[in-house]
């Protein structure tokens, strides 16, 4: 059986399956070498070794294809072919083990371990939308330039290393690219254009031979944020029409990015004839993970290493640099895009909860009973938005941003109660249930509210991860899913906000944020569990002053934790540890034990109290 060309998945067969064959047609399409390098290699290295059809043309055993998938991904990385061709398949595997190192090498950036190995399951699972929700949290969560650099870039480089294992198909690959492509895109939309004559004009694209473009858009979005006015030809761009390109419309810089794909004599060769061709006053750049790009020096092209240089490369381009976008042109405010990076993200209670599926054998008593708890916690939304109101009176970008968190909260309450109401209407809350959690809040500081609230939403998002995984009914289960994520978002809006307060009032916010970090990063030390709902909150109500307290069950969270859903220390770790990460990414410096943010903590308490003793007229001892 021979697969011509025509077919577009010729990998699609068992691989042992011994009688079908691939034309070299197929196999140059499949596996990315040429039917000329397929050719020599045969007659230089003796393999591969096709048989002939009864036409005479060569036909490819899919374990030979196989072989020739990872001697390409070698070849990619490095490796020269007269090392790899002629190796066995296991030699071959080994060779691309050892040429990548774990996926977690990564992890040093902003991107976790956790959250880098989720990323991958969900490729690897083929599971889109969950995938660009997770994109979208992490969007949220660092801002667009931190999110292309220390999430964009390793999580690159993990699916690379992933694919060089054999660890991902082609079609995987494919589909990562298209999910962060999609990405990439919709938040260069979201970035305000440059105003003014002085920005710079760019030009990007990729020399053929060079078909990925997800490296050329990740600079694309960088350059923008730097106030660029940005031109993409896309990819594969003949170098004569590039000059073309670059003649007509005149920009500053040209800019291209390279994969690997290309040879290193290919790529110098065409860089300096690129070069000959422009404007003596046209800059060209060059960057990517090829390797070689940096070996040999040629005249009048800057190499960037990586996308943080891109800064710094216009520094030194000579010609003025605009604003920053997100510094004095950009509005200051968050609430316009973090109500667009929510609403892409929002989910439909009656298209994206598959009521259909319920399962009435795989819900028991107590699990609807807990359920009917969590649905009056999460109503306790409309207290706290109103003490969040009062609190920020000043502050119209947050209190605006409450819209859009009071009304995502409340759909939590909503569904679990939709829940109830088709399948266990006995136990759906009454309004006098709902409105006992409906009670005034004592005034505190803003900003360690502001962190109690963004911690709150760190532990809920993997109480309720542990909770789907706790229920076996399938609905709920889809459900708490789908509430973790939405909190997840909830958490990476308010450190958007805790940023800003930094940049506000300093090492006031720093202190703030400091000191409610370790109280919610020592949970284990706690009778009971640390989350807003469960804080004493009036001191006139006391005892009766926390949201857990007036529920129709006020132990039902620590049976919850303890006795339902085990929410172990293993779990509680996940939690402190997801603390720490984002308060080492807040304060620019890592805290792996809550002592070490806890020893900074009492440094920022040393430093606020020195000015207001020396205004005192006191000496320092």
């Amino acid at each position: 059986m021979i697969i011509k060309p025509r077919f577009n998945s010729a990998m699609s067969a068992p691989l042992s399956n011994p009688d079908i064959r691939l034309s070299i047609a197929a196999v140059e399409r499949d596996t990315g070498l040429s039917k000329d390098t397929l050719r020599v290699w045969e007659r230089r290295y003796g393999f591969p070794m096709p048989s002939r059809d009864a036409s005479g043309e060569r036909a490819y055993p899919l374990h030979q294809v196989e072989r020739l998938r990872i001697v390409k991904r070698l070849l990619d990385a490095g490796h020269r072919p007269g090392r790899v061709v002629a190796l066995t398949l296991p030699d071959l595997q080994g060779l691309a083990a050892s040429t990548v190192d774990h996926p977690q090498r990564t992890a040093g950036t902003a991107l976790a371990a956790s959250d880098l190995q989720m990323l991958l399951s969900l490729i690897h699972r083929h599971d889109v939308r969950a995938l660009h929700h997770e994109l979208a949290r992490l969007r949220a969560l660092l801002g667009l330039r931190a999110f292309v650099v220390d999430v964009v870039a390793p999580l690159n480089l993990a699916v690379g290393d992933a694919w060089m294992r054999g660890q991902l198909q082609v079609f995987e690959e494919h589909l990562y690219s298209e999910v962060m492509q999609s990405a990439l895109h919709q938040a260069l939309a979201s970035i305000p254009p440059p105003t003014g004559e002085q920005a710079p004009r760019v030009l990007l694209t990729t020399l053929p031979g060079e078909p990925h473009g997800l490296g050329l858009l990740m600079a694309q979005v960088q350059l923008a944020l730097e106030g660029c006015i940005c031109v993409s030809l896309g990819v594969q761009t003949p170098l004569l029409d590039i000059a073309r390109a670059a003649a007509a419309m005149r920009p500053n810089i040209v800019a291209l990015g390279f994969s690997g794909c290309l040879g290193l004599k290919q790529m110098h060769d065409a860089l300096a004839e690129l070069r000959a061709e422009l404007q003596a006053e046209t800059q060209l750049w060059a960057g990517g993970t090829a390797p070689g790009l940096q070996r040999r020096p040629i005249a009048g092209v800057q190499v960037l290493d990586t996308l943080a240089q891109i800064p710094q490369a216009l520094r030194r381009s000579g010609r003025p640099r605009p604003p920053k976008i997100g510094v004095r042109e950009r509005p200051a405010m968050l609430y316009p895009e973090l109500f667009k990076q929510l609403e892409a993200v929002r989910w439909s209670m009656d298209t994206d909860i598959p009521w259909a599926r319920f399962d009435a054998a795989q819900l028991s008593d107590e699990q609807a009973q807990t359920i009917k708890m969590n649905a009056i916690t999460e109503w306790s939304a409309l207290p706290a938005t109103e003490m969040f109101l009062r609190d920020n009176r000043d502050d119209s970008d947050f209190s605006a941003f409450m819209s859009v968190w009071f009304f995502e909260e409340q759909k939590h309450s909503l569904v679990l109660m939709e829940y109830l109401r088709r399948f266990r209407p006995d136990l759906l809350p009454t309004e006098a249930e709902l409105h006992e959690v409906r009670f005034e809040f004592d005034p505190a500081p803003a900003l360690e509210t502001l962190m109690l609230h963004f911690c709150g939403e760190i532990r809920l998002n993997h109480w309720y991860r542990r909770a789907a995984e706790w229920h076996s009914e399938p609905v709920i289960k889809v459900i708490y899913e789908t509430l973790a994520r939405d909190e997840a978002r909830h958490g990476g809006a308010y450190l958007r906000y805790m940023k800003r307060a930094m940049g506000r009032f300093g090492d006031e916010a720093r202190a703030a944020f400091a000191k409610v970090g370790v109280l919610m990063a020592s949970a284990r030390r706690t009778a009971k569990a640390l989350h807003p709902t469960n804080l004493h909150v009036n001191v006139n109500l006391f005892p009766r002053d926390t949201i857990q307290s007036r529920l129709p069950n006020p132990e039902w969270l620590e049976q919850w934790l303890d006795r339902q859903i085990q929410f172990d220390a293993a779990w509680e770790t996940k939690v402190v540890d997801r603390i720490l990460h984002n308060m080492s990414l807040l304060m620019e410096r890592s805290f792996s034990t809550v002592q070490e943010l806890n020893r900074y903590r009492k440094e920022l308490a040393r430093q606020l109290t020195l000015p207001a003793a020396a205004g005192a007229g006191v000496q320092p001892a």
